[in-house]
């Protein structure tokens, strides 16, 4: 399932679609009042016994705190969808990442939101991502940046009903297509 085409027009120069910062108020403003296009990836990883898992983390913030979850974001501005998964990734986890593969596309609208400011702005509250999930595999040693804790390495025996129970519904759906392709 990996028929990304990206559309660019002849001349475009995407360094100046780019968009540098984050946090500040357009940032936020455009989040709440926009369908925002996220990607996500369910990275591959060698755990310490050799056998090959996907990497969850514990998220520190909104939306999704204090869940496990998987790596990604929003697809950045200017950028094309590979290479921004590649560097969501890379800053998130400190891992590099190859053969990406698309394993499905989610919208997740959610109450919850990152901008706590929102409400006093007369902006709406919550999440509304088209999300682009992702399989992919890596090298590297893991890095977390500070929006995440708590590195787990989930392995197909440790994917049991009762772990998969416990997970948030968007990261069960990711893990059930990932695990399938672990699985071969």
């Amino acid at each position: 399932m990996n028929n990304i085409t990206e559309n660019i027009g002849p001349g475009t120069n995407l360094r100046y679609l780019e968009y540098n910062g984050i946090g500040e108020p357009v940032y936020a403003n455009g989040r709440q009042v926009l369908v925002r296009t996220c990607h996500d990836a369910f990275v591959s990883y060698l755990n310490k016994e050799g056998k090959k898992g996907i990497i969850l983390v514990k998220r520190k913030e909104e939306p999704a705190k204090d869940y496990l979850w998987c790596f990604g974001g929003g697809v950045n501005r200017g950028v094309p969808i590979l290479e921004s998964l590649a560097r969501n990734v890379k800053e998130e986890s400190g891992l590099n990442i190859s053969n990406p593969f698309l394993l499905n596309i989610e919208r997740c609208m959610w109450g919850e939101t990152p901008h706590k400011s929102t409400k006093r702005r007369g902006l709406p509250g919550g999440v509304d991502d088209i999300i682009l999930i992702f399989y992919c595999e890596s090298k590297g040693n893991i890095n977390l940046n500070k929006l995440h804790r708590t590195p787990l390495i989930v392995t197909p025996e440790m994917y049991t009903s009762d772990f998969r129970e416990k997970l948030y519904p968007y990261v069960q759906r990711g893990m059930d297509l990932s695990m399938r392709l672990l699985r071969g």
